[in-house]
């Protein structure tokens, strides 16, 4: 009986540094999984980062022709200004002349013509 037990025994030995060979692999092979997801998530995260850099830098440079736009319209809202301004003085003085003659007019414009000359 003991060449029995003994037999027993060995086939339980067997056993169980069989399973326990079976969860190491187990183990290991958990592991590696966690490891390559935990490496495509950081992979992911730095896709997402480099996504989130472009799309900043485009917004800055939108934001800049955005503001550049704006000087600009505000440029062009003074320039008409100045020309309503200038082309009505020069309706107040084509009316207060076209009440004179001819010569007198001529001579008023170029009076005013060289007074702008030497300015």
């Amino acid at each position: 009986m003991a060449d029995g037990e003994r037999l027993a025994e060995s086939k339980k030995k067997k056993h169980y540094w069989k399973q326990k060979e079976e969860i190491h692999k187990l183990r290991a092979d958990v592991d590696k999984e966690n490891r390559d997801r935990r490496n495509e998530l950081q992979r992911l995260e730095r896709r997402i980062l480099q996504k989130e850099e472009q799309l900043d830098k485009k917004l800055d440079s939108i934001e800049r022709k955005e503001e550049s736009l704006h000087h600009k319209e505000r440029n062009l809202e003074k320039a008409e200004e100045k020309i309503e301004v200038l082309h009505q003085q020069q309706m107040e003085e084509l009316e207060r002349i076209s009440s004179l003659t001819f010569d007198e007019a001529k001579q008023i414009l170029l009076t005013k013509s060289g007074t702008r000359d030497s300015s």
